[in-house]
């Protein structure tokens, strides 16, 4: 098989190093000599196993390889220069999508190039996963305002899908989240020193994540007495369902909230009602703690140990110090040895409530230095992230 260069001269074959498609002619030609390309094989090797700096490495030689752009400028008139075929092609996308995805996780100072070159490549109704990462990758990078504005956007935009607008209310809502969590730090944490704005931007919070929750939970595709539990469970006028504290055993509450999406931002509810701290009633966080575990617990079980490290900050808070330390103890069995942010945020939690025991000084100090190495392993906004929805082509 032949691969052909722009002005459509034969180039060499697929085993040369100056490969690469640039026409529609072989549009579909690469959709197959791609995946058998041993630096594909490698990049989604990495990518899976979340070394994103090798698969970062492996997809730019890939793209090098194949002479596909990472840059805007590296071919004049893009969008005249590639058919639709390359436009809407879905391994295309995916390959720059987790180029996109791997700079996330990595000080790339490039990304901006990709962004700007994918943005104009790329149909809109299928780049929405790269246009999240673009937007992310401006709020890690200190251009909050432009992510918060993007963001607003596409919750906002009724071309997009009721899944993507709820991916975007979640990620409106924890960067909302953060900017009242620095206003509240400024204020010595006295909500009575909060200004106009920043009380406004701290009540949207819960209701964005309830609305992002409604959206994944789809009421119009379930059956009629679900949908009214949700109804009552995700009011936006109300911080907990009424129905549910006049009769604990409606199980229903529990059990209503069923899609995969919902797992992170149930658990971003929780830790906004953490954040609210005196000023929310002990009923309502308790009640958004049980539901989410019991989601995690039956749904997504990569992210109960966040879940629960977060209840035993709930029961710490309480004086409740042998249930936290119970929870903490289930949520390290669950992310041993894998060292990631999970098991980072829970050494971190457990040597915090340990360095008040004189007695435990010494292990509160180990857990300490364990989060801390764990944490120099990994970019300092992986915290922020894993309360993100990122989507993956």
């Amino acid at each position: 098989m032949k691969i052909y260069s722009r002005c459509h001269r034969s180039w060499g074959s697929v085993a040369t190093s100056k490969r690469f498609f640039c026409n529609s002619q072989i549009a579909q030609d690469y959709e197959q000599i791609i995946p058998s390309m041993d630096e594909y094989k490698k990049a989604s090797k990495f990518f899976k196993k979340g070394d994103y700096n090798l698969a970062a490495t492996y997809y730019k030689d890939l793209l090098n390889i194949t002479r596909l752009p990472l840059q805007k400028h590296q071919w004049c008139g893009i969008k005249d220069g590639w058919s639709d075929s390359y436009r809407n092609s879905k391994l295309l996308l995916k390959i720059y999508d987790r180029l996109a995805y791997s700079y996330l996780y990595t000080k790339k100072e490039d990304a901006s190039d990709l962004f700007e070159f994918c943005n104009d490549l790329f149909n809109p109704d299928i780049s929405f996963p790269l246009q999240t990462k673009h937007l992310l990758t401006k709020f890690v990078m200190d251009d909050a305002t432009s992510a918060h504005k993007g963001f607003d956007a596409l919750q906002k935009d009724e071309n997009l899908s009721q899944e993507y607008r709820s991916v975007a209310k979640n990620n409106l809502a924890v960067m909302k989240f953060h900017k009242f969590q620095e206003s509240l730090r400024e204020a010595n944490h006295d909500f009575n020193k909060l200004d106009e704005k920043a009380i406004f931007e701290g009540e949207q919070i819960l209701t964005l994540l309830k609305e992002s929750i409604k959206g994944f939970e789809n009421t119009n595709q379930r059956s009629e007495e679900d949908a009214k539990t949700l109804q009552s469970l995700l009011d936006v006028n109300s911080y907990g369902p009424e129905e549910f504290y006049n009769n604990s055993g409606k199980a229903q509450f529990f059990d209503v909230v069923k899609h995969p999406l919902s797992g992170i931002t149930l658990t971003n509810i929780c830790e906004e009602m953490l954040l609210q701290g005196p000023r929310m009633d002990k009923k309502h966080t308790s009640f958004w703690y049980v539901a989410g575990l019991k989601f995690h617990e039956k749904y997504e079980t990569g992210f109960l140990a966040r879940h629960l490290t977060l209840l035993a900050i709930f029961y710490h808070a309480q004086e409740r110090t042998m249930i936290a330390e119970g929870l903490l103890t289930r949520a390290l069995e669950l992310t041993k040895g894998k060292g990631d942010i999970h098991e980072a945020f829970t050494f971190k939690i457990y040597g915090h409530i340990l360095r008040s025991k004189p007695s435990r000084v010494n292990e509160s100090e180990k857990f300490t230095t364990r989060a801390t190495e764990i944490e120099q392993q990994l970019v300092p906004w992986t915290s922020k992230l894993v309360q993100m929805h990122i989507p993956v082509v």
